[in-house]
């Protein structure tokens, strides 16, 4: 309701003192009334609005050119970006969706597709989201955009690559950069904001076959990594076929060929774990009891370090024991807890 007058000023209206302190003091302590129902654009300069309890939003859509528009659509409140309407959702530092990696079939030797989604960057100060899915090559230096280049530096070679989803605040755009750093990538000129959504491995001059769900990433041709005999009954460090430069979760089928008179234990664990012998009461990963010629298996997952490495031991050893490690994959966190 816009603000009534104090006085009525009429011809031949005497101004008194006291009739423009009146109207002044009736401008001074309902001021807001002077400007509701505003008939324009109200702007602030470069001054802040402050001490806001809240704001009211009527339920109404912005026109379809809107940027920086702040919108309540029913119970939801939209943004307005380059890109339209985008939902404000409840964040969780560490939060990704979608952005599922998978080899490009138009040339699966070097290049991946990253499906769409979004997910918040490892400062957690910014949400990062992808409407549309990207090629990237990983054997060409980064270029912005679809069947562009996605290497941040160097030549390709046969390691772990890191998958950062990169922004740039300048301009709202967003891309993909292949990193064999898991933290720290060089970053192209005026990209700002980063998170890593996985890894993917290169091993004889091809990226390796692999299916990503969610946090997990399994290798489509598994890889036979340790076949040990008479292995020893100390520690051992194993390399995996895994990521290395971020730990990741190991998915492994050990086997063991044991000794025909004697029962065998072997336990497989990570390096920032005690160093335990394997006994039948546990810790055991496999345990085989005495046979002749005959061996066992089983699955299980371990924790590696940031170079693929984790620890075996057996209880056990001569030359009639095998030790065999196959990973199958692995599950990877995506900076979800750091």
């Amino acid at each position: 309701m816009a603000l009534s007058r104090s006085n009525q000023f009429d011809d031949g209206t005497v101004l008194t003192e006291s009739k423009l302190e009146g109207e002044f003091d009736n401008i001074y302590n309902n001021g807001l009334s002077l400007i509701n129902p505003l008939t324009g654009n109200l702007a602030a300069g470069s001054n802040d609005i402050t001490g806001i309890d809240e704001l009211a939003f009527t339920d109404a859509a912005a026109a379809v050119t809107a940027v920086g528009r702040l919108r309540r659509n029913g119970n939801n409140l939209e943004w307005h970006d380059r890109t339209g309407a985008v939902p404000l959702q409840m964040l969780v530092g560490g939060g990704v969706f979608g952005l599922t990696i998978t080899n490009d079939a138009t040339d699966a030797t070097n290049d991946i597709s990253v499906a769409i989604g979004a997910a918040v960057d490892s400062t957690e100060n910014r949400v990062i989201r992808f409407g549309t899915a990207l090629i990237k090559q990983l054997d060409a230096a980064w270029a912005v955009g679809t069947n562009a280049g996605m290497l941040d530096t160097g030549a390709i070679a046969n390691t772990t690559y890191h998958i950062h989803l990169i922004h740039r605040s300048d301009t709202g755009v967003s891309d993909y950069l292949a990193s064999t750093s898991a933290t720290a990538p060089t970053m192209p000129t005026n990209y700002d904001y980063r998170r890593r959504i996985g890894a993917i491995l290169r091993e004889s001059a091809t990226i390796i076959p692999f299916d990503q769900y969610g946090d997990d990433f399994y290798r489509d041709t598994p890889a036979n990594d340790i076949a040990a005999t008479n292995p020893g009954t100390a520690a051992v460090t194993r390399t995996l076929s895994v990521p290395t430069g971020a730990a990741v979760k190991a998915y492994l089928s050990v086997s063991i060929d044991a000794h025909a008179t004697l029962d065998t234990a072997a336990y497989l664990s990570a390096l920032v774990n005690a160093d335990v012998a394997p006994a039948f009461a546990g810790p055991f990963t496999l345990v085989i009891g005495a046979t002749s010629a005959v061996g066992g298996g089983t699955a299980g997952a371990v924790w590696t370090n940031t170079s693929a490495q984790i620890r075996s031991r057996l209880n056990q050893s001569d030359a009639g024991t095998i030790l065999n490690i196959t990973t199958l994959g692995w599950q990877d966190t995506r900076e979800r807890h750091s």
